[in-house]
């Protein structure tokens, strides 16, 4: 079992991370880009960032890194590419606060796979906190009428299935740097949606906000993710990244002017409330077994 130290450590960089993509909704927004040519510069610029860093640590050594990723990588890939999509098509369907919301179903996800894949025990405590994430995604959605609205959170549940599965699969093989699969995955959506694609027709005054998005807070939270996988669950880590639930709908009401309705706000609060104390549960529950 990890020291609460080392839990506590993992926890810091989980939730560093999800305060990094809390802003990833608004400055897709902002780009003012379809959703096809946003998808193909986020995925693009992400793995050209991702290459450059792993070019600099690994230099030649960085295709027999890749090859180790194996079939577990390959997936991650697959896996990560169509995240990126499903999340980037949300967002331009349905509000930032409707789209948090259905990514909050995260943990039930990643509590699936780890059972399934992991044959990984999920105590009782943590299918309560789940439930309650869920019961707050089902009072939100229960309000929500439009077939826009509808569609971007199906979307949104789907970016939050494979968000579930790609962390799940990376912690199934700890020993294994999966960040060149990642990287692999930006490439891999960057070329599915280049048909559909305009690359060139962002506004200029515009491209600031997909830079951002795209070589920013996009690798900057996944790396910090990635690194944090080893010493915290995947429950807890997409649990974690709910922070950006209650965040993100913040910021998109302060510079877009987007409200969200009593039903949504009943079900941020049961989100944010359930997550600060189920962290609480678990380094509780650490800290009497070291």
């Amino acid at each position: 079992m990890l020291s609460p130290q080392t839990h506590r450590a993992g926890l810091l960089a989980a939730v560093t991370g999800a305060l990094f993509l809390t802003p990833d909704s608004l400055l897709i927004h902002l780009s003012m880009a379809d959703s096809w040519t946003l998808a193909f510069w986020r995925g693009l610029m992400l793995g050209c960032v991702m290459l450059a860093g792993l070019l600099v640590i690994h230099g030649r050594g960085l295709p027999g890194l890749l090859r180790t990723n194996g079939r577990t990588g390959l997936l991650i890939s697959v896996v990560y590419a169509i995240d990126i999509l499903c999340f980037v098509l949300a967002v331009g369907q349905t509000t930032v606060a409707n789209v948090m919301l259905a990514l909050a179903t995260g943990p039930m996800f990643a509590a699936l796979f780890s059972a399934l894949l992991m044959r990984e025990r999920t105590l009782p405590p943590t299918w309560i906190a789940i439930a309650l994430v869920f019961g707050g995604v089902a009072l939100a959605m229960s309000q929500n009428t439009t077939l826009d609205g509808v569609h971007g959170m199906l979307l949104a549940l789907m970016a939050a299935a494979g968000t579930g599965l790609m962390f799940t699969l990376v912690r199934r093989e700890p020993d294994v740097d999966m960040t060149p699969s990642v990287m692999l995955g930006g490439f891999i959506v960057a070329a599915a949606v280049l048909p559909a694609a305009s690359p060139l027709d962002i506004a200029p005054d515009k491209i600031i906000f997909v830079v951002l998005q795209a070589v920013v807070v996009g690798p900057g939270a996944y790396i910090l993710f990635l690194l944090s996988l080893r010493q915290i669950s995947s429950v807890e880590m997409v649990m974690v990244m709910r922070l950006e639930t209650v965040l993100a709908p913040a910021l998109a009401w302060a510079f877009l002017g987007e409200t969200a309705s009593i039903y949504t706000l009943a079900g941020l609060l049961l989100v944010v409330v359930t997550l600060f104390a189920h962290s609480a549960w678990k380094l509780k529950q650490m800290s009497e077994g070291s």
